[in-house]
């Protein structure tokens, strides 16, 4: 496997690097699901700011059945798929509590 990595947005803002995904010129990227809502709208739920109580709920929801069908949606619409999520890609969708 042939990996390379080019930062600082060299090949474009996030919505150009989902769109480059889903015409297959580019295979892996990171992007904020507020992005990827453009297709799936549930995502749009990672956009709201302190939407979440904790990290423990935003997995809750990033991993159930919310997350699941956006990720299917996101799959059918946008011929994109999630492998993996990070809530360093939803900034301040969640708050900690104490």
């Amino acid at each position: 496997m042939d990996v390379q990595v080019i930062g600082s947005s060299q090949l474009g803002d996030e919505r150009k690097l989902a769109e480059s995904l889903q015409m297959g010129t580019l295979e892996l990227a990171g992007v904020t699901p507020i992005v990827l809502a453009n297709w799936e709208k549930k995502l749009e739920i990672f956009g709201l700011p302190y939407f979440f109580n904790s990290f423990k709920g935003q997995y809750a929801v990033e991993y159930g059945t919310i997350g699941k069908e956006a990720a299917e949606g996101l799959r059918k619409s946008a011929s994109i798929r999630i492998l993996l999520t990070s809530q360093a890609l939803t900034v301040n969708s969640y708050y900690q509590t104490h």
